[in-house]
């Protein structure tokens, strides 16, 4: 075939895979602009309205399981009130429980970033200006009232079923036995004193400390899901 009958097919050719690049390289700017915008939107969301959670340890069962997900406003958020006792936060614990590298904050607000120390969730027992105290046999006393709000228990196990039990070391200056008594102490300002309902079962802030309010995600509002929910759903379908 003469060279000159190659020439329209060969440019028809290139100005095909140019048209290619370029159109390959548009979807791939739009995408880019598409995950931009939704990850603005998410971490608009996340720092200022509200954000998903799940249940990480048993501290606060019944009311809340392992594993189950809760919704998260934020304090400072276009939602957001005053705390008051009986809440449930969502909070980085002092930097002492943990004895890592305190970098958790930056997850409050930009989404996927790992959380170091991981966030906990417990119940508001005392408010600043509160005199909390608790006594062994009786109960946790908030300004001499004893609290109403009761600690959950859990089902009795026989000890024998468990096998070989591992033991493990706590770092800080504010240990204390579960169920100790203590002295008469203040809520400072800015501060909460934060207490699992499952109290047998929660390292809380009678065991370390007061949480400030600057280490708060937010609060809890809403359960949006259970795991008891998919096990009933299964039960019921099978």
């Amino acid at each position: 075939m003469p060279e000159s009958e190659m020439g329209p097919a060969s440019a028809n050719s290139n100005a095909s895979e140019q048209n290619g690049d370029a159109g390959l390289k548009k979807r791939t700017v739009e995408s880019i602009k598409y995950v931009l915008v939704v990850l603005g939107i998410m971490t608009l969301l996340k720092g200022t309205i509200a954000e998903a959670r799940f249940i990480p340890s048993g501290s606060m069962e019944p009311n809340l399981n392992i594993q189950d997900r809760v919704l998260v406003e934020k304090l400072d958020g276009v939602l957001g009130r005053d705390v008051q006792r009986g809440d449930i936060l969502v909070f980085y614990p002092p930097p002492i429980e943990t004895g890592v590298p305190d970098n958790g904050l930056l997850g409050r607000y930009i989404p996927f970033v790992p959380e170091n120390p991981p966030a906990f969730i417990k119940r508001v027992i005392g408010l600043p200006g509160d005199v909390i105290k608790i006594e062994h046999g009786v109960g946790v006393l908030v300004n001499d009232q004893l609290l109403k709000i009761d600690g959950a228990t859990t089902p009795e196990y026989d000890l024998s079923n468990l096998g070989d039990i591992q033991g493990y070391n706590m770092r800080g200056k504010w240990i204390r036995p579960y169920g100790a008594s203590t002295k008469e102490i203040v809520v400072p300002p800015n501060s909460f004193f934060m207490m699992g309902d499952n109290r047998n079962a929660s390292a809380d802030s009678h065991v370390w400390g007061f949480v400030s309010k600057d280490r708060v995600v937010g609060r809890a509002c809403l359960v949006f899901w259970k795991q008891e929910w998919l096990r009933s759903l299964l039960n019921h379908q099978g």
